[in-house]
């Protein structure tokens, strides 16, 4: 059976001129890409591990998750952003988008594929990891923990901060835990935004200073429905704060959320990242809780003029969703 499955992927990639991987999209059966730690590939400057691709063959199921049902017109709210869209998490259904493949910077959302990847890359002894911050770790501009050249935080603690106070050093410090030189971190990081069909993404650093982080508005979508799929991320991400500890001094430090719509109870906003920077303006992606169901959606808004503004669009955009769509 399996050795007749091949063969026929294999005919169908001939004759339609198709890869392997879409090959087996128009077979009846679907895949799964999970990406791990493994292999070794030459880099200059070292050999980098690299992500193996993992087949994992199922038969397609006979009763899928229906999709939301629309209901009313679905023009959408006029926003004043440069990219948006509404992704159903467990359909990928679109159900609103405005400029959803322009690419723009993303700013400090960077930040979700900098977690994703330090769980491909962590150290062996993961959260527990201590980690001494270096001179080479002061971000020029933007957010920082401001923690003194010396001090040491754990791997956990590192992630939280930079996840929930978005926090550019310790970002930067999660990083360089792998032992992975920034070159590397950042070539792991777009295999990774491959890996995850992000093809319209590219990585430039850790942090999303650069506004060489640029992505479009469904890749962000595709982003973050995978890193918010790690319990480890998503949980930080829809923290309000954290109180952390150096584990040197016994030094504390709060850490507060960046992302205003965690306090707001009109919505059950499970996780979401925010980001900034002068060009790429106010970003925000959250993944939220439909009302009276276990489905989510992930709403993603890009380029908004202020920071009010983010919030305000992604507060619109999700009770217009949730007004013209029918979860069943």
């Amino acid at each position: 059976m399996l050795k007749y499955f091949f063969t026929t992927v294999f005919v169908i990639s001939q004759l339609m001129g198709l890869s392997i991987p879409e090959a087996l999209q128009e077979t009846d059966y679907v895949y799964i890409v999970p990406t791990v730690a493994s292999g070794i590939v030459e880099h200059e400057g070292g050999d980098l591990p690299i992500d193996r691709f993992q087949w994992q063959l199922d038969d397609k199921k006979e009763t899928e998750v229906a999709p939301p049902v629309p209901r009313g017109d679905l023009y959408g709210p006029p926003l004043e952003v440069t990219t948006a869209i509404v992704v159903d998490v467990e359909t990928g259904q679109v159900l609103w988008q405005k400029n959803p493949d322009r690419v723009v910077p993303i700013a400090s959302i960077t930040k979700l594929m900098t977690a994703l990847v330090w769980f491909d890359y962590q150290p062996a002894d993961g959260f527990n990891h201590v980690h001494t911050f270096a001179p080479e770790e002061d971000t020029p501009a933007g957010k920082e923990l401001n923690l003194p050249h010396g001090a040491q935080l754990t791997a956990f603690d590192l992630l939280r901060s930079s996840l929930i106070g978005s926090d550019n050093d310790t970002a930067l410090a999660l990083a360089h835990t792998t032992e992975m030189s920034d070159d590397d971190f950042i070539l792991a990081m777009n295999r990774k935004a491959s890996a995850l069909s992000m093809d319209q993404s590219t990585f430039a650093d850790q942090t999303g200073l650069s506004d060489k982080n640029t992505a479009s508005a469904h890749d962000v979508a595709r982003l973050a429905i995978a890193a918010f799929n790690n319990p480890e991320i998503e949980e930080p991400a829809g923290m309000t704060e954290h109180l952390q500890e150096t584990a040197d001094e016994g030094v504390f430090s709060r850490v507060l959320t960046t992302d205003e719509l965690l306090y707001d109870s009109e919505f059950n906003v499970v996780a979401g990242k925010t980001g900034y920077t002068d060009e790429a303006g106010y970003c925000l992606v959250v993944k939220v809780k439909v009302p009276n169901s276990e489905r989510e959606v992930v709403s993603v808004v890009l380029g908004t003029p202020s920071n009010d503004g983010r919030f305000n669009s992604t507060k619109t955009l999700i009770d217009w969703t949730f007004t013209h769509y029918d979860w069943n």
